[in-house]
């Protein structure tokens, strides 16, 4: 026994010209509206907008809205028939994002006799709607259907590769893109520093620059990569790496002058600049500091002798310190010394 089901004119002659859809700014439930007070006495009708749905689809001038469901304020899924550029009554969903409606054609591939529609559409999220009704296949019987659309939700995949190079209150930080974006294409990448939480982000870019940091203080870093559908973990951290720059000046250098040398000594700068002190440069000037001469690049502690100096030759002389990031300051030159 062939399967009951309504006859053409189910999408003819009762189907409108056009399916529309208004969303109010009242309160959607199963398409009735309910007024918003304004006061315990007195009502203010909703505000209804409208919005023509199916158009891409309708090419044959019918087509009617059966069912509507809403799971949150920004998103409804609306479903019907219309009659295609051939004649045929198909069916669709319609997607409401909050802003704008999608259309798309169901039950298509089982649709072999030209009408079909959509009789109740459920959602339980944004991303899983099940939408049913009937169809004619090639036969002449009228089938049910059910067409199930779920979005998948998996996440972004952590970057990979996180390495950083250390600056001045800053690190360059770089990354490789994720093994997996979800299926859906990365937007952005936020790099996080500890401690501190100092961030800097990119709209796609595999590097990007932490500022705000303290010379002086380990850091690492994690970076966490997004798309439409959310963020990602936070990758493995990279490996520790210490702000600096270079030191400031020496302090209290001073001189002994002996025949044909002198030993120079200083205290150590205020300020290292975030990394180990690792060698002195010495150097002395036999016109007032209009010029100077290097002594050594390698001197490890106060006090260092100057030798190979010209005896009856005064002698002024100044300190710089070296850490890894190059030469600090250069102190104040020493007061003048006679070789005799």
């Amino acid at each position: 026994m062939k399967n009951s089901y309504k006859s053409d004119s189910a999408v003819g002659p009762r189907l409108s010209k056009v399916a529309h859809i208004a969303v109010s700014t009242a309160i959607i439930m199963m398409g009735l509206a309910t007024p918003i007070s304004s006061d315990a006495g007195a009502s203010q009708a909703p505000s209804w907008t409208d919005s023509e749905v199916a158009a891409t689809l309708n090419y044959g001038g019918s087509a009617s809205i059966t069912s509507v469901t809403c799971p949150s304020s920004t998103f409804c899924v609306a479903g019907g028939n219309y009659r295609d550029s051939s004649g045929q009554g198909q069916a669709f969903v319609s997607v409401w994002n909050g802003t704008t409606w999608t259309d798309s054609e169901v039950a298509a591939a089982l649709n072999t006799g030209g009408v079909a529609t959509i009789y109740s559409v459920s959602c339980s999220s944004s991303t899983f709607c099940v939408a049913g009704g009937n169809y004619r296949d090639s036969s002449g019987n009228g089938p049910a259907f059910v067409s199930v659309n779920s979005t998948p939700t998996i996440e972004v995949g952590a970057p990979l590769n996180v390495s950083a190079l250390a600056g001045k209150t800053q690190a360059k930080v770089s990354w490789t893109a994720p093994a997996s974006n979800g299926g859906a294409a990365i937007t952005s990448y936020v790099v996080t520093a500890t401690p501190g939480g100092n961030t800097c982000s990119t709209a796609g870019a595999l590097t990007c620059t932490v500022t705000g940091l303290q010379n002086g203080t380990s850091y690492t870093f994690t970076v966490t990569a997004a798309n439409s559908v959310g963020t990602s973990t936070p990758s493995v951290a990279s490996a520790p790496v210490t702000p600096a720059t270079t030191s400031s000046a020496p302090l209290n250098v001073s001189a002994l002058a002996g025949k044909t040398q002198a030993k120079v000594s200083w205290t150590a700068p205020a300020s290292n600049g975030g990394a180990a002190i690792t060698a002195y440069v010495v150097q002395y000037s036999s016109n007032g500091g209009k010029t100077w001469t290097m002594a050594t690049t390698a001197a490890t502690k106060s006090p260092f002798v100057v030798t190979r100096l010209t005896r009856g030759s005064s002698y002024v002389f100044r300190v710089a310190a070296s850490n890894k990031v190059g030469i600090g300051l250069y102190s104040a030159a020493s007061m003048r010394v006679l070789l005799r």
